[in-house]
C-alpha cells in the first residue's frame, strides 16, 4: 500500500523543470547502479523526449558531478502505436529524433524496440514485446512483475498516458505485461499495463503547457487513468507541471 500520495512540483518555466527532472533522473540512476551497472527506464511519448532531451543534454542544467550515463540505461517504451519504426507517430522515432541522433556514438544506450515484423497483428505485436521484457527482466514464472528503476510519463491535453485514454481502463486492469488496443483516431497501439507501470522503483509524470488547476483536476478526480496510477504507486510517484 502507498505510504503517502505522489509528489507534486511546479515550475515556473522549461528550464526549471528539465533541471529538476535531470537531478531527480540522476538519483534515480545513482540508487540503480548501486545494484547493478544498467539503468532501465521506460518512455513514452508526446512532449516527453523533447523535454528529456533538453534535461539530459544541456550541460547548463547539470549541477557538478551529476553525470548521467546514458550509454549504461536499456530504454523500453511505455506504449508504442503499430507503425514502423522510421513512422511520424512512432514513439521511437520521436526519441530518436529528440535525443538519440544528437548522442555520440560511444554514448548510445540500449533500445528495446517493438518488431515490426508484426505490425498486421496488434495482439501479436504486444505478445512479442512482452517476451522482450521477460527476456530482460527475468523468466515471467519467477517474476510477478517486471522492476523498471523509472518510468517517464508525459500528461498531455487529452490526458493519456501511455496511450491509455479514459475509454481503455479495461486493458489497465489487466494480468499481462502488454495489452493491444485501438485508440481511434490514431492507429492500434501496444501499452504497459497500469500494474507494471505502478511497480516501478520510481516514476515521473512531467506535464507541460497546461494550467496548473487542469493538472490538479487530473491527477485527483477527474481524468483517468491518473487517479488509478497514482493511488497504485503512491509516493514512488512524481509530478512535474510547467
Amino acid at each position: 500500500m502507498p505510504v503517502s500520495e505522489p509528489s507534486v512540483y511546479t515550475f515556473p518555466d522549461d528550464n526549471a523543470l528539465a533541471r529538476a527532472l535531470r537531478s531527480y533522473i540522476y538519483d534515480a540512476q545513482t540508487v540503480s547502479f548501486t545494484r547493478r551497472r544498467r539503468f532501465n527506464v521506460a518512455v513514452s511519448g508526446d512532449a516527453l523526449p523533447k523535454v528529456l532531451a533538453t534535461a539530459l543534454l544541456s550541460h547548463a542544467l547539470a549541477n557538478p558531478g551529476d553525470e548521467i550515463e546514458i550509454h549504461n540505461w536499456s530504454i523500453f517504451f511505455t506504449d508504442e502505436r503499430a507503425v514502423p519504426l522510421d513512422h511520424s507517430d512512432s514513439n521511437y522515432a520521436l526519441l530518436k529524433k529528440e535525443l538519440l541522433d544528437k548522442l555520440p556514438a560511444d554514448k548510445q544506450p540500449i533500445i528495446r524496440t517493438i518488431n515490426p515484423a508484426h505490425l498486421g497483428d496488434v495482439q501479436t505485436l504486444a505478445y512479442e514485446y512482452e517476451q522482450v521484457l521477460v527476456a530482460d527482466f527475468a523468466k515471467r514464472d519467477a517474476v510477478r512483475l517486471p522492476k523498471f528503476d523509472l518510468v517517464l510519463l508525459s500528461c498531455g491535453h487529452d490526458s493519456q498516458t501511455c496511450g491509455l485514454f479514459r475509454s481503455h481502463m479495461l486493458p489497465n486492469l489487466s494480468s499481462s505485461w502488454v495489452t493491444a488496443f485501438d485508440s481511434p483516431p490514431d492507429s492500434a497501439r501496444i501499452a504497459l499495463t497500469a500494474p507494471v507501470i505502478a511497480h516501478a522503483m520510481r516514476i515521473a509524470v512531467v506535464a507541460t503547457g497546461v494550467t496548473n488547476e487542469r493538472v490538479k483536476r487530473q491527477i485527483s478526480t477527474d481524468c483517468l487513468p491518473w487517479p488509478l496510477l497514482n493511488k497504485m504507486a503512491g509516493d514512488r510517484c512524481r509530478w512535474f507541471i510547467c
